[in-house]
Formats: C-alpha cells, structure tokens, sequence
C-alpha cells in the first residue's frame, strides 16, 4: 500500500457515463486498500461495490477509516444484497475492532426500519456506535428529502447515511450539512460531520 493523502475507488459505472465510487482525505498520509463487497467485480455493472480502508496516524494512533456506498436491503427478486454486502464488509472489521474505527458511508437502509439494514449492522458490529445516537450535540437528522434515484417511490425524509464509531470513543457533535440549512445542496444525498473526542 502506497501513503498518500487522497485515495479514492471507482466502483463501477453510473447512468452509463459517471464513475461512481469512494474517496477518503485526510490531513495526514495514509494507506488504504480497496475491498470488493458485492457478489460482482465487474465495472459495468451497477450492482458493483465496494469499500474503502484507510490507516492514518494521528498523534501516534492508529485509526482506521472506512467508507462504503452499499445497496438497499433487498433487490427486486428479494435477494438480501445488502446482508450480503455488510457481511463482506465485516470480514475487514472484525480483523480490526479493537482498533480506533470510523466507518462511514451511504447504507442506503432507513434507521427508522425495523430489523433491517440499519439494525442488521447494530446486531452484528456490537463494537461500533452509530454517532447520530451517542453525539453530545446533534444538529439535523434527515440525509435525504424527497424522491430521489432509489427512493423515488416515497416522498419522506430519511436517514439512510451514518458515520460509525468504535464503541470506545465519545462523539462531541454530529451534523447534517449541505441540507440548505448548514450550507448550500450538492447532491441528493446531504453530508454528515461529526467531531470525536478520544
């Protein structure tokens, strides 16, 4: 693995002409590896997934950072494709929990869903905590309003992007941002900061 400060993944084609993927940055060099999740490797096909893991040190700790874009919990044949997805990714976590872990991304499961996606990664990752619910300060709670690509037969807000942490850290604040309301729109999807104390 080669340091650098920008490491970013294509996972495969979007629309036919967008290379759609992952990126992490960091103020400080890291090395990162690119983990293929979904059950295709192939880069025309949508279905295609993967994550990000990087290893940054900061004050001469180690953190590991993921980042992934995963699919819904079911596909239209009822194939679990997220389960599936979230298993493979947790072959990378689960070598690494005892480490300092952020795990971020678009999960694309509601948190407000019973007993699927959302609560599928609590159930199976006891290690890490979703930083919406432990923030000290919380400002903002849907990542996405209104019919998007993917959601568009619903018209609701929803979370459906989170940032994990490793059950060993305390998060200050957690924000929505880009939403309107903390900085102009750039995608349909809103971000999330979060600040974590050690």
């Amino acid at each position: 693995m080669e340091s650098t400060i920008l490491d970013l993944d294509a996972n495969h084609i979007g629309y036919d002409k967008y290379d759609e993927g992952l990126a992490i940055l960091s103020k400080t060099p890291q090395n990162s590896q690119v983990i293929n999740i979904s059950q295709s490797t192939e880069y025309d096909n949508v279905g295609t997934r993967n994550i990000l893991k990087s290893e940054i040190s900061i004050f001469d700790k180690k953190w590991l950072i993921f980042n992934g874009h995963f699919s819904w919990w079911e596909d239209p044949e009822d194939n679990q494709i997220f389960k599936h997805e979230w298993d493979r990714a947790q072959i990378a976590l689960n070598e690494n929990m005892k480490e300092n872990i952020i795990f971020m991304g678009d999960f694309n499961n509601e948190a407000s869903t019973y007993n699927k996606g959302y609560d599928y990664v609590l159930k199976t990752a006891p290690f890490l905590n979703d930083s919406y619910t432990i923030a000290q300060e919380n400002y903002g709670y849907a990542t996405m309003k209104g019919k998007i690509d993917g959601w568009k037969t619903t018209s609701d807000s929803k979370r459906i992007d989170y940032i994990f942490v490793s059950d060993k850290l305390t998060v200050q604040k957690n924000h929505v941002i880009f939403n309107q309301d903390n900085e102009s729109i750039v995608s349909d999807h809103f971000g999330v900061e979060v600040i974590i104390l050690e």
